[in-house]
């Protein structure tokens, strides 16, 4: 098979649930498959992101600035039809929740999250208006879309019609830079890399709403309202117009001198942090898979997160569920952690069993089994 992966989403530094899943994808499909040949469409904002030496993949470099939203869907859209043509694809997966509509390849569509859909408020009108029926025309037309999760396959079906029998689960996986560290190593690299050497609790907010800063901030004020815990709360995630409301909530209940905000963090220095922190505060309003609380299992961090969408599906039962809209349930959970050793110890083993059970490997295999799946149903119909 000639197989092409539009990888022209992924924007370096813009660090995320795709760009970590795209780049581990490839990564494992290289050390899987030497047979087919693999076409990546990608920029020369992103070409770095990708070093494959293997013979069978290819590098289509496409120009454009795909750092910018609606140049890159007017790219997509024309010109990638155009070079699956040229270039007499087989199969063309489009890991970012659209396809090019125009294509007359195979499609495989992989979609990332639902938020737009959960939350439409978050975005823009105008990208409302582009974003939503492209999603939607592309999870039609595709020959099968993958989803993250149970949770999301389901809510494909429910909110855009695709039928059942057209979508697979094929959750995400987990680096093995996410491991226990030992204790004095993590103490070490802590106030080496991050000046820090209290006890804290670790938060990753990036430039989505749907993190739910506020209720944090909220939840964390209430803990050391209550309860006087000589404790941190540490924030890892790009800056944008969220975080200017969550420094406000901060000034607010006058927590600056108790809140660490380290901006952006590159993914391998992420372990330390997770090995380090008393328990990950993941209490999203939209999440479809959440690749933080894998992460943070694999590295015996107990996990705090919502009742909604996946993250009861991800943690099982390694991890205290909250409602993320009650700040107050939310600290509850945090005390508990805090205070009660044989419940952190519960969750930090149950946590490291259920990370087993996530592997790039095993999404690789999986994503390759369905390109097969593609490629022979439409043979066997020619």
């Amino acid at each position: 098979m000639k197989i092409g992966i539009n990888a022209l989403s992924i924007i370096p530094n813009n660090i995320g649930g795709g760009e970590v899943y795209l780049v581990n994808l490839i990564e494992n499909m290289a050390q899987l498959d030497t047979t087919n040949s693999f076409y990546l469409f990608i920029s020369k904002f992103n070409r770095g992101l990708f070093n494959i030496s293997k013979k069978n993949f290819f590098k289509v470099k496409c120009n454009l600035p795909n750092n910018h939203f609606f140049p890159r869907i007017v790219y997509e859209q024309t010109m990638l039809p155009y070079l699956t043509n040229k270039l007499q694809l087989d199969v063309l997966h489009s890991p970012a929740n659209y396809l090019p509509l125009f294509n007359n390849k195979r499609n495989i569509l992989t979609i990332q999250h639902l938020i737009n859909y959960y939350h439409p408020k978050f975005f823009p009108l105008w990208k409302r208006a582009i974003y939503n029926p492209l999603v939607k025309r592309s999870a039609l037309k595709a020959n099968i879309v993958i989803a993250n999760s149970d949770s999301t396959n389901s809510q494909i079906t429910k909110r855009i019609g695709v039928p059942a029998e057209n979508i697979r689960t094929i959750y995400h996986g987990k680096s093995p830079i996410f491991k226990p560290i030992e204790k004095e190593i993590v103490e070490k690299q802590l106030k080496k890399f991050f000046s820090i050497s209290d006890d804290y609790i670790l938060m990753i907010s990036t430039k989505n709403p749907q993190k739910n800063p506020i209720e944090i901030i909220r939840a964390f004020a209430y803990l050391k309202l209550k309860y006087k815990k000589p404790l941190k709360l540490v924030q890892v995630g790009l800056k944008s117009s969220v975080h200017e409301r969550m420094f406000d909530e901060i000034e607010k209940h006058k927590l600056s001198a108790e809140i660490f905000s380290l901006g952006y963090i590159s993914h391998d220095k992420m372990p330390v942090l997770y090995n380090g922190a008393q328990a990950l505060l993941f209490p999203s309003i939209g999440e479809d898979f959440g690749l933080p609380l894998v992460e943070a299992m694999a590295c015996g961090c107990p996990v705090i997160t919502s009742n909604i969408y996946a993250p009861p599906e991800i943690v099982g039962d390694a991890g205290l569920i909250v409602d993320p809209y009650n700040n107050r349930e939310i600290a509850e959970a945090i005390y508990s952690i805090l205070e009660n050793p044989e419940l952190r110890e519960v969750l930090i083993r149950r946590g490291l069993e259920r990370a087993n059970a996530f592997s790039w490997e095993t999404t690789a295999k999986k994503t390759l089994d369905i390109y097969e799946e593609v490629f022979r149903k439409s043979v066997i119909k020619s």
